[in-house]
């Protein structure tokens, strides 16, 4: 397989400017070459795939990472419907949620090519902390049918839901295809997403007003 740079996307467009760009069968662009595509408003003909795709700003051109920010924002739609489950409850818990759905929102805005920095402070418990906070721990609390019988229990179902669904993500992330998320920033955005699942974890043992934590036993 064939990949086309931005250094030669730029050469031929400099030498005779295109409104199109045809992808040959077993050729594939670098991710800055795609860029620079979307950066020209020009539009793809995939040989392969048999159609054609304008590359818009959103998506860096990729149908994969088109589905992937779109389900971010599926997410970040699912903060707001706890975030206003829990308003009324606790608003200290409200906000720390709020900061959780702007961690995720710049992993979508950083993905759209807007620079943003919006990780969540951790405060440190047994089971996680800033040491480990960006690894994948599991999940030390786990939502049982008891849990679903105090008085927030519906908010406590809805959040192990959206634990959940960034679990689904992460995986999302992991495997998005190489040509189009370098590894340097795919880490970056796993990292970002053990970070908030494990906030989460620490947020909805608060919820549940859990004394002690498994693992200090």
């Amino acid at each position: 397989m064939k990949f086309i740079t931005e250094y030669d996307l730029r050469a031929q467009f400099n030498k005779q400017p295109f409104t199109n760009y045809r992808l040959a069968e077993n050729i594939r662009l670098t991710p800055s070459a795609r860029q620079f595509l979307i950066d020209q408003r020009i539009r793809i003909w995939d040989g392969e795939a048999g159609h054609t795709d304008i590359l818009e700003k959103g998506a860096k051109g990729s149908p994969e990472l088109a589905r992937f920010v779109n389900y971010i924002e599926v997410l970040e739609a699912e903060f707001l419907v706890v975030i206003s489950q829990i308003m009324d409850l606790n608003l200290k818990l409200s906000e720390q949620f709020m900061q959780l759905k702007n961690e995720l929102s710049g992993i979508r805005l950083n993905l759209i090519g807007e620079t943003v920095d919006s990780a969540v402070c951790f405060d440190c418990c047994p089971g996680i902390n800033e040491g480990n906070c960006c690894q994948d721990l599991g999940s030390c609390f786990e939502v049982t049918d008891s849990h679903i019988r105090l008085s927030n229990g519906k908010q406590l179902a809805q959040m192990n839901v959206l634990r959940a669904k960034l679990k689904l993500a992460r995986v999302d992330c992991i495997n998005l295809p190489v040509d189009f998320a370098d590894e340097k920033c795919r880490i970056a955005m796993i990292e970002s997403f053990n970070r908030i699942i494990n906030k989460l974890t620490q947020l909805m043992c608060t919820a549940a007003g859990v004394q002690e934590c498994r693992w200090a036993k």
